[in-house]
This record gives C-alpha cells, structure tokens and sequence, in this order.
C-alpha cells in the first residue's frame, strides 16, 4: 500500500476513499430507516386485534420500506467489496419476501454472486429463475449466456471453429447467446465498446437501450474476468441476430420488439447521449450493387425506347467527354515519341492489313491527325449517321484518301472532324 500510495497521484486515494466514505455514509442511514421500519412492523404484528384500513396501508408501506432498505444496505456492501455479507442479506431478503420477485431481487444476488466468481451458485439461481413463466431481464438471458460460453470461450480460435465447425458446447453457447441478442440487442455494442457507456438511468425500460447500459456498466468487468468470451461475443453476436426472420414483426423465442423502446429511451437518457435504436439488418453490397444496376439499366432501356434521338445524342456527347482524356493521352504521345517509331508501326499494319499505308508520303502534321481520327472518330456516330460513318471509316481504315472522299472544296488538304461529320 505504501509502494502504491508513492507511485499514483494523491488524487486518485482520495476519490476512492471519497467513494467508500459515501457508500459507508448511506448504509448507516439505510440502516437507521431499516430500524425505524423493522420496529414498526412488530408493533403492529404484536398487536392481536383487526385493524383499520389507515393501519394495513401504513403496513404495507413499512415492509415496502423495509425491502427497499435492505436491499439498498446490501448493494452499499457490494459497492465496498463486502461480498459475502451482501449476499447474505440478500438471500435473506428473497426468503421472507418471496412475493417481492417483481422488484427482480435476485438480480442483485447474481451480480454478487458473479463479482464472487461463484458460477455454481449462480447457475442453480438462473435455474429457478429462468422459467417461461417468469419475466425475463438483460441479467438473466445474458448471465446465462455467460455462463454457456465460459466452458468453451478459452480454447476458442474463430479459423479453426471455421474449418471444422461448432461442437456440441460451442452450437449450445451460440444458442444462448442468440437467445440474449433477442431479448436486448443493445447490450453487445457496450459490452464490445462499440459505443460508450455512461451513468445509468434511475429507472430502466426492458429490452431498451436504458436497460442495457445498466447491464453493461455493472456487468461488463463479468464479462472481462471470463476468457475468450468477449471474442467469442464478437464474433457471433452478429450472426445470431441474422438468424431471427422479422424481430419487429415476429419474435423467435420472445414476443415481437416494440417498437415504441426508442421514444421512451429518449426521455429516460440525457439528451447528450446516442440513443441505439433497433439494429438495422443490413444487406449485401453485391445485392445492393446488383439491385440498382438493374434498376439504371431498365431506366435506360425505357428512355432509349420512348426518346430514341435525345438518347442518342446523349450517349454521343457522354463517350465525346469520356474519349476526350484518351485523345489528349494519344497527342503527348504522338508529341514526344519519335516519327520513326509511328511510321514503323504503320508499315507494321499495312504489311499484316496486305495494304500500303500512304501516312508515309504525307507530311508528319497530316498522318497525326489521321491517325487520331482512325482511333476516335467512333463516338461520333450517331443513330441518324450510321451508313455515313461507315463510308468515311472504310476510307479511312483502307488509306485511300481521294480528292472525291473530301467535302466539296478542300481539294486534297485533310479535312477536319466537323467536315465529316
């Protein structure tokens, strides 16, 4: 203690000493409240006569008191690390008060229990208190689910569960752990430190996001003490949830998410934090990708049938813009490779083509601007000028430039794009 009070700052002592003295401040005045509503329980069970109606609402107001306060006396124990007397106090709460299961008591024995790393223990509670019958909790179908994959969690490696499957243990801790995400799905992105967990609410809605930032600050530390099972959550969780079909609609094992939580959670939580609403499911990116080419493609088809002119016109200036980078590209090239290098290319072409190239005789300005009209002159066709695109390629591919193949007045000189467009 002395090394540690020399190595951490003083602040640090004080805040935890600071923390215990307030616990230890509010166990003595639930104690004096515990007092006060135990004395008054046993005059009135002392007294043998009927009483008033004033008199039973007075009673049952001090066995109300009497539960609240022992029950807070027994978390200020747990808060200052006495365990065993919290856990004491609260076996004896539940058994003089077995009617009082809807306060969920025996939740605050399982995280003693689990603090305690009684497993045992906490595995015969869940026994009694996991039934159909009863109401269900995060603590519950998440303590359960712990208490599944603490066996398998350590020796578990996600490549080799891969390649050789689930085990029997592994198939009924996914089980539990899928039962879990349905009942709560928020309580995993906390547990994972997806998202940050702050104080919680004073009052908790099921299957809510309150309640599961309740579950994970004062159950996350449970989770850590097991080995592997945050990893093992990690990579299941999601695929768990993928199992249920329609959770909004019809629920796998519990009833349908309501799907007024968010609302609600809204008004109980700090308007700072994030409230997590249902998790979305969320589809393929090839589905998607696929779905909305489908969908561009039978919108283009539809306005090239009903608009053919206006699309052809727009298909004509898209590949101008689209060839515009590739004729600039060809220019530079043209620009700083050599002549002799294009005019080798060319007698290449002609000797396989069986043709003579004339690129040759011409003056280098002219056999460049051929050539670029050879490569790009395609997006120039248009649905109207089909046939006269087809006679100026053919010219254009054979060599045979002809005074008669140019427009009317350019004698031999080579004509431009736009002349024989």
């Amino acid at each position: 203690a002395e090394h540690l009070q020399a190595l951490l700052p003083q602040q640090i002592w004080n805040l935890s000493s600071g923390i215990n003295a307030e616990y230890g401040e509010a166990d003595k005045y639930f104690r004096q409240a515990l007092k006060i509503a135990d004395n008054n329980i046993r005059k009135f069970v002392s007294i043998p006569t009927s009483h008033d109606s004033k008199a039973n609402s007075l009673h049952r107001r001090d066995i109300n008191i009497c539960v609240y306060a022992r029950r807070r006396v027994a978390m200020c124990l747990r808060k200052m690390g006495k365990l065993k007397e919290c856990i004491k106090i609260t076996r004896e709460l539940i058994k003089e008060f077995p009617l009082m299961s809807v306060l969920h008591i025996h939740e605050n024995l399982i995280e003693a229990l689990l603090a305690q790393k009684a497993y045992n223990e906490v595995q015969q509670l869940l026994t009694r208190y996991d039934d159909l019958t009863l109401p269900k909790s995060a603590v519950i179908c998440y303590s359960a689910a712990l208490l599944k994959i603490r066996p398998v969690s350590e020796k578990f490696f996600a490549d080799v569960t891969a390649k050789k499957g689930l085990t029997a243990l592994q198939f009924t801790a996914v089980e539990a752990l899928q039962r879990a995400v349905e009942f709560n799905p928020h309580v995993p992105q906390y547990l994972l430190e997806e998202k940050p967990i702050i104080l919680p609410p004073e009052h908790l809605l099921k299957r809510g996001d309150s309640e599961a930032i309740a579950y994970s600050f004062y159950h996350a530390a449970h989770w850590k003490e097991v080995p592997g099972s945050i990893k093992f959550l990690k990579c299941f969780w999601k695929e768990t949830f993928k199992l249920i079909p329609f959770p909004l609609e019809k629920g796998k094992l519990f009833h349908p998410y309501t799907s007024g939580t968010e609302e609600t959670d809204r008004e109980l939580l700090p308007a700072f934090h994030d409230v997590s609403v249902y998790p979305k499911k969320e589809l393929p990116f090839f589905l998607v990708f696929t779905a909305g080419l489908c969908l561009f493609t039978l919108s283009l088809a539809l306005l090239t049938h009903f608009y053919p002119i206006f699309m052809g016109e727009l298909a004509r200036i898209a590949l101008e813009y689209f060839a515009t980078p590739f004729a600039m590209i060809a220019e530079h090239l043209q620009a700083l490779l050599p002549q002799q290098i294009w005019n080798l290319s060319s007698g290449i072409n002609a000797e396989y083509g069986g043709k003579t190239d004339h690129s040759t005789t011409r003056t280098p300005l002219e056999a460049r601007r051929l050539r670029s009209y050879r490569l790009f002159l395609l997006p120039r066709c248009t649905l109207e000028g089909s046939s006269r695109f087809h006679k100026i390629s053919q010219v254009f591919l054979e060599g045979n430039i002809q005074a008669d193949s140019f427009p009317p007045g350019e004698g031999k000189a080579l004509p431009s794009l736009h002349q024989w467009y």
